[in-house]
């Protein structure tokens, strides 16, 4: 079940997961765990449920992503409108001959 619209899903890295699930390992509790990562119990106790029927917890497609918004970066639009003005150019250059 995801989360309610609007809600958004917190992600963690695969070392805080992988940092938690050795802890486990040596009896740390799962509340001390949770206090110290600011991390709910539920979740720790879930990646561990995961972890023990062989479930890749570790490599979550969610962190492939990051910027889920999709939002072009500031390079990107830089290049997009360095075409534009290159288009802008050519297109100019397109009416001027046709014009003699």
């Amino acid at each position: 079940m995801g989360a309610p619209k609007g809600q958004t899903h917190k992600t963690y890295s695969k070392e805080i997961k992988q940092e938690i699930l050795e802890k486990l390992k040596t009896n740390q509790s799962h509340l001390s765990l949770a206090r110290e990562y600011g991390i709910s119990i539920k979740t720790i106790e879930g990646w561990q449920t995961k972890y023990r029927k062989g479930i890749d917890i570790l490599n979550d497609d969610r962190l492939k992503n990051p910027n889920k918004s999709e939002k072009p970066t500031y390079e990107e639009l830089e290049k997009q409108l360095d075409i534009v003005k290159k288009m802008m150019v050519f297109i100019k250059q397109q009416n001027i001959k046709e014009h003699y």
